[in-house]
C-alpha cells in the first residue's frame, strides 16, 4: 500500500460529496480562473484554466474564444491593480473592466462584453 493511495480515495469521496450536494460546485470552481494572487502569464495559460472558461462560457452561452480573448487581455490589467491597488480579487477585476468601458478607444481595443456576463 503507498501512502498516496488513501489521499486518492479521500480526494475521490470529497469530489463524489461535494458533486451530490451541490450539483454545480464543478461550475462553481471554473472561477477560480479568475484568481490573481500569485499570477503569471504561465500560470494562466495552463489547460485547466481554458477549461475553466470553456465552461463558464457554456453555462452564460457566451463564445468560448471571446470570453477567452477578454479575459487573457484583461487579466493583466486585474492582477496589476490587485498587486498596486492593494485590491481585493474581485474588485481588481471590476475595476479593470470599468476602466477599460470609459473612453471609447479603449472598449474598442479591449472588449469586456464577454466578462461582463460571465461576472452576473
Amino acid at each position: 500500500m503507498h501512502a498516496v493511495d488513501p489521499l486518492q480515495d479521500w480526494a475521490i469521496a470529497s469530489q463524489k460529496t461535494l458533486a451530490a450536494e451541490f450539483p454545480d460546485w464543478d461550475i462553481l470552481a471554473c472561477f477560480d480562473a479568475f484568481a490573481l494572487h500569485g499570477t503569471t502569464a504561465a500560470s494562466k495559460n495552463r489547460p485547466e484554466v481554458k477549461t475553466s472558461l470553456e465552461k463558464l462560457a457554456k453555462v452564460f452561452r457566451l463564445s468560448g474564444p471571446e470570453l477567452q480573448t477578454q479575459y487573457t487581455a484583461v487579466l493583466p490589467m486585474a492582477a496589476a491593480l490587485q498587486k498596486k491597488g492593494g485590491l481585493e480579487n474581485r474588485a481588481a477585476w471590476v475595476e479593470a473592466v470599468k476602466r477599460l468601458q470609459v473612453r471609447k478607444a479603449m472598449r474598442d481595443k479591449y472588449p469586456t462584453s464577454a466578462l461582463l456576463k460571465a461576472r452576473n
